[in-house]
């Protein structure tokens, strides 16, 4: 009934959705599951009160609360209600599992409020918290990007390749953040080792070529290219 219940939410049936999600929701008063979907429901039909109250029912009936009140936080957010979704946040980062997604969501909130200092200091709380979290590296190092600071952005992901020297994603975004400094060298050495670490595919060639191309060196990526035909 749930499952059917998210199907019509999809379809765009928001009414019907809500109504049977309320209905499990009274038949079943224990399954935060059940209270977090409605939330979600009653946020898209613009019903702030009564999704902050069945996020409220999702809290005291989850096995981590402070989970899922980060994650009520997130969709909040991205519903426009930032003041509630801030302090939701807030409330989340004394919990060792929410804190990841609450220092996260409280970064996105202040980029968008145009706050970057402030995200940045959440993105790097987190980093603090986790040392040994790639993830938390890796949005941090797509931030320094994004406020065009590759040099910082190439200490980030370095750090997540050394937690994680078979993950291609931080050395992706040292790729990124060499070329965006004009490192031609940096960026096609580190864009060899991506090739060896995903394997003699054709994917990996075409990579290889994209950035050689990236870096002005035509004549490398034809001969990248070719292997990837080949």
């Amino acid at each position: 009934r749930m499952g059917l219940a998210i199907v019509d939410r999809a379809q765009g049936r928001l009414d019907e959705a809500a109504t049977e999600m309320e209905a499990i929701a009274k038949e079943r008063p224990d399954l935060a599951a059940t209270h977090f979907e409605l939330a979600r429901t009653r946020l898209m039909q613009r019903q702030i009160e009564p999704a902050l109250r069945a996020f409220d029912r999702a809290e005291q009936t989850s096995p981590d609360p402070a989970v899922t009140r980060a994650r009520a936080a997130g969709l909040l957010a991205a519903a426009g209600e930032r003041d509630r979704a801030i302090a939701k946040a807030k409330a989340s980062l004394a919990s060792t599992n929410a804190a990841p997604l609450a220092h996260a969501v409280l970064a996105r909130i202040y980029l968008e409020k145009g706050q970057p200092d402030l995200a940045e200091a959440e993105l790097q709380s987190a980093a603090k918290e986790g040392p040994q979290s790639v993830a938390a590296r890796m949005q941090l190092a797509r931030f320094y990007l994004s406020q065009r600071r590759p040099a910082d952005a190439v200490v980030a992901a370095q750090e997540a390749e050394k937690l994680a020297p078979k993950n291609p994603e931080p050395l992706a975004v040292q790729i990124d953040a060499y070329i965006a400094q004009g490192k031609a060298d940096d960026a096609v050495a580190t864009a060899g080792r991506l090739r060896t670490l995903q394997g003699d595919t054709a994917f990996a060639y075409v990579l290889y070529g994209i950035v050689n191309e990236k870096a002005g060196r035509p004549a490398d990526a034809l001969a990248a290219y070719q292997v990837a035909l080949d």
